[in-house]
């Protein structure tokens, strides 16, 4: 505010100038006058409606001075108002930049630009211009207000992103801006540092830090009326007592604040804090009845507001129902709970609509920009042409028509040869991609029975070790399958890498130790030095493993008999350096040139194919990294490279986010026959559908889960939908291309059908690739598994499945009420249990309310709804609506004030006498003993 108010006075002078001289008419200043007045009076909306006005006559007639005047107090202004469209006048204040000289003006500019930004949450402008002022501060040696309130915009920014090292950033400039504050002696910059510090401190861990900084500063806003930081502190304050579990000192806090934001004439602040209030009394306290009489105080503010559509807002209705559960209050919670339900959803399909609009306006403005440009080119074009027609004559133009005729043809012919080369190599890249996805399939029919083979404790050692050597050189196989198909992405673009943070130097000495045996065996000496084993790094760990076992397979096979293999490895200054050097034949000239070149091989090659060290080559350059060959004849030869472990300098990579679920370790040597479940008669076995166009994998699947399974086939994803409606199975394993449907399709039909919508389904697939599991997943697959797989991992994830959809039925089963949140899978089963719990809402009572009646409520056959319901909760449908009676029972006998016989008649029993029966059943006491017991 100070800096505005000083420009203003600054500018006094030249604004009565202008009007003196008759420059302008007498109106846009009385505007920009006004303004200043609301400003100082804080009634921001005046401000910003007359700051407006006055910029668009000044800009209109080419003041720019007086334009800047008015731009800065209406950027000033727009913060603190419901105002969101500064960003228009953005262009119109860069013209008027680019015009001034005085770096005075344009720190100004720069901050007024920033802060409109970082309202509209344009965070990466904002930062642009609040490092532009940075720039110009250093330069000029200039401390004032503003560059402070430019750090702390800046400490804001990296606090955002709320990573360690970026909360660390936000403080290390907080402490900058103090420090900057304290040399110029500006105590309103000072103290507002001091409530940037007290946020930051307890989040890098210098809790009573903070504590410090908010003794500071909370007195001093409260003496200066400004009630949103003195409220902000205290709710600091709060965050404080609560990291040390000092409840006592968080209810008195909260008090404190509510009896100083009372006759405040702050609203919003005040319905926030008794909401804020109420979840600390409902989350950490359990007093719910306490906690709903602060949310109600919220809730009642929030009723005269027009801030409703908020998330805020959306969290209080939902506490409110948790408070109204806890307290028995069903019917309130439910109101509360619809309420909240329905406000998150407009507010989902609010941000749709605005990235909707966002996408479309980007679109229009870039293609907007793009016509201006092609009708800027075209009139250069045209004028170079006049001016050469005006210059040229008859001759000049023959021979320019001539040189033009030669330069079209031979760039035709370029261009179709540059064509067939791109049309060669595409076809070359998709002959790789394809021969590596038809050779996956027979590879999983080959691993599988061997596999099955392998776990016969029938077979002899002899057999057992021939089939061993058999599926390990089906995994070599796999492994040239996808180096093919590495290279094959690698030519044509699409490899990418997919980086996590490791520890490298851990995940070499892993590689490495697999191969020590192996050396040993050779006799051959295995120098192994590794250093920094913790430090962490960025890397794709696929890559990296391809990369330090291509190296070693190669020095393992060219090293004779006694040699030496020597490793190093290191990781320091964000590298990751690697070194190998094994004694042998060495290289040639010739070869040492050529060594990385696809498909190449020396003269010493002991078979292979001539892509391992060309994959690896490309692997390294793809890390930001070099790899280089030094080699004597007949001595040595020795491969070094380094890649970087900051993720900053890894191009075109992807993020990896690690799976929630843990990954399946096995053993080749192990017994790999299928996990049988539990034994049941072959009625109550749960029902396998097997969707694959390939007839052997169709058999070898069915042959290996027939036993612990009723398995059922089909051949396409068409078929596959068709079985699934009519049988809705338990689980379903799907390939991914088959003809007609293919997998993909056939999970995203079935996952929003609310018949199937519950039923577990993997995909298998001869793609591999992060992107491709990332694809199958995000259709709604529940795993995604590459061929050839191993047999037990594929046994271990169905029966995993199927136990987490039991631990759902089981979770049913302890709920009092139906809550569909609680035992969906997925957003179309929360939409059939509300329906569910509809139609039991309005029909429970019936006492001819049977399970036909059910399903045709429910617009479902018989069998299908069965099913649904089998799956979901563990009843069938008759069990199920007489659980739901029997729950609705128990809840009026608690109450104590019915007939046991009226109860029974009242929740839809007709025979006093079942309904006895069935209570005991489910709850081992008669109604009469049971109600005995609540008393």
């Amino acid at each position: 505010m100070h800096r505005v108010i000083q420009y203003l006075i600054f500018s006094l002078p030249f604004i009565c100038g202008q009007f003196l001289y008759g420059q302008q008419s007498s109106q846009p200043l009385e505007y920009l006058a006004s303004a200043k007045s609301f400003f100082v009076k804080k009634e921001y909306d005046s401000t910003y409606f007359l700051s407006k006005k006055a910029y668009t006559n000044f800009h209109k007639n080419n003041q720019d001075s007086l334009a800047l005047v008015s731009a800065l107090l209406l950027f000033e202004s727009q913060p603190k108002t419901a105002t969101k469209d500064t960003t228009d006048f953005y262009p119109n204040l860069i013209k008027t930049y680019k015009n001034r000289t005085k770096w005075e003006d344009r720190l100004k500019i720069n901050l007024a630009m920033g802060n409109g930004y970082f309202t509209a949450q344009e965070y990466s402008k904002a930062l642009h211009h609040y490092i532009e002022i940075d720039s110009i501060a250093k330069q000029k040696e200039h401390i004032s207000p503003l560059t402070i309130k430019s750090v702390l915009k800046r400490s804001e920014i990296s606090r955002l992103t709320f990573t360690r090292e970026s909360v660390e950033e936000a403080y290390n400039l907080a402490r900058s801006a103090l420090k900057d504050a304290k040399l110029i002696n500006d105590e309103a910059s000072e103290y507002l540092t001091y409530v940037y510090l007290s946020d930051l401190s307890g989040h890098v861990g210098k809790v009573e830090e903070c504590k410090q900084y908010i003794d500071l500063a909370l007195p001093y806003f409260k003496k200066e009326g400004n009630v949103e930081m003195a409220s902000r502190l205290h709710s600091i304050l709060n965050s404080y007592y609560l990291e040390k579990k000092d409840y006592k000192n968080v209810t008195k806090n909260f008090n404190n604040q509510l009896a100083y934001l009372n006759n405040k004439n702050k609203p919003l602040l005040l319905a926030k804090t008794y909401y804020y209030y109420g979840y600390f009394k409902r989350y950490r306290l359990k007093d719910y009845r306490e906690a709903l009489v602060q949310l109600d105080k919220s809730f009642a503010i929030y009723q005269n507001l027009n801030e409703k559509e908020t998330l805020l807002y959306q969290r209080l209705l939902r506490d409110l129902a948790s408070c109204h559960i806890e307290l028995g209050n069903y019917e309130k919670a439910s109101k509360f709970y619809q309420k909240a339900y329905d406000l998150k959803d407009d507010l989902t399909k609010k941000a749709n609509r605005k990235r909707s609009k966002e996408v479309e306006s980007k679109y229009k403005a870039l293609q907007s920009e793009q016509e201006i440009t092609l009708l800027s080119t075209q009139n250069e074009l045209i004028m170079e042409q006049k001016e050469s027609q005006q210059r040229l004559y008859t001759a000049g133009i023959i021979l320019t028509a001539l040189a033009g005729i030669f330069i079209f043809i031979l760039f035709k012919n370029r261009q179709k040869t540059t064509s067939k080369l791109r049309e060669l190599d595409t076809a070359k890249s998709h002959f790789f991609a394809n021969i590596s996805h038809e050779l996956r399939t027979p590879l999983t029919l080959i691993k599988g029975h061997i596999q099955n083979k392998l776990s016969d404790k029938k077979i002899g050692e002899n057999d057992k070790n021939d089939f061993q050597v058999v599926l390990n050189n089906t995994d070599r196989l796999a492994q040239l399958v996808n180096q093919i198909l590495d290279i094959s992405k690698i030519e044509s673009g699409n490899m990418g890498l997919s980086i996590s943070q490791v520890k490298p130097i851990e995940v070499i000495n892993s590689i490495v130790h697999d191969f020590k045996a192996a050396a040993y065996h050779k006799q051959i000496d295995f120098d192994l030095d590794i250093n920094n084993k913790n430090v962490t790094g960025w890397t794709d760990v696929d890559a990296l493993q391809k990369i330090v076992t291509n190296l070693l397979s190669n020095a393992l096979k060219f090293t004779p008999e006694n040699g030496k293999i020597k490793v190093r490895a290191d990781a320091k200054n964000s590298k990751l350096y690697f070194e190998i050097k094994n004694s042998g034949d060495g290289l040639t000239s010739e070869e040492k040139a050529n060594i990385f070149k696809r498909f190449y091989q020396s003269q010493h090659a002991k078979g292979g194919t001539g892509i391992g060290l060309a994959l690896v080559n490309e692997l390294v350059k793809l890390h930001g990294g070099t790899i280089e060959v030094d080699t004597v004849e007949n001595e040595f030869t020795k491969f070094s490279f380094n890649i970087a472990l900051n993720k900053d300098d890894i191009k075109n990579a992807t993020i990896k986010i690690s799976p929630t679920t843990s990954k399946i370790k096995t053993n080749t040597h192990e017994d790999t026959s299928i996990i049988n479940v539990e034994n049941e008669s072959n009625d109550e076995l749960p029902i396998l559908l097997i969707v694959e166009d390939n007839p052997d994998l169709g058999n070898l699947l069915q042959n290996n889960f027939s036993n612990s399974y009723r398995v059922i086939r089909a051949l396409n994803g068409k078929e596959g939908c068709n079985i699934a409606y009519e049988k809705i199975p338990d689980i379903i394993i799907s390939d991914v291309m088959m003809p007609i449907m293919d997998g993909t399709q056939l999970t995203e039909q079935l996952k929003k059908d609310e018949r199937t919508s519950h039923i577990p389904i993997i995909l298998l697939t001869a793609k591999a690739g992060d992107e491709n599991t990332l694809f199958g997943l995000e259709t709604g697959a529940d795993d995604y598994i590459t061929k050839p797989f191993n047999q037990k991992i594929l046994a271990t994830k169905v029966v995993n499945l199927l136990a987490n959809r039991k631990r759902l039925q089981q979770r049913y089963s302890q709920e009092i009420v139906l809550k569909p949140k609680d035992i969906a899978v997925n957003s179309v089963d929360e939409q059939f249990l509300t329906k569910v719990q509809s139609v039991l809402d309005d029909n429970l009572v019936e006492s001819e309310f049977t399970a036909e009646a059910f399903a045709n409520a429910i617009e479902m056959s018989r069998m299908q709804l069965h099913r649904k319901l089998k799956a979901l909760t563990g009843l069938s449908t008759t069990e199920f609506i007489r659980s739901q009676r029997l729950k609705m029972a128990s809840q009026l006998l608690k109450k104590g004030d019915t007939n046991i016989s009226q109860i029974g008649y009242a929740v839809g029993f007709s025979d006093p006498a079942y309904f006895t029966k069935c209570f005991k059943e489910t709850y081992g006491l008669t109604p009469t003993n049971f109600l005995k017991k609540v008393e």
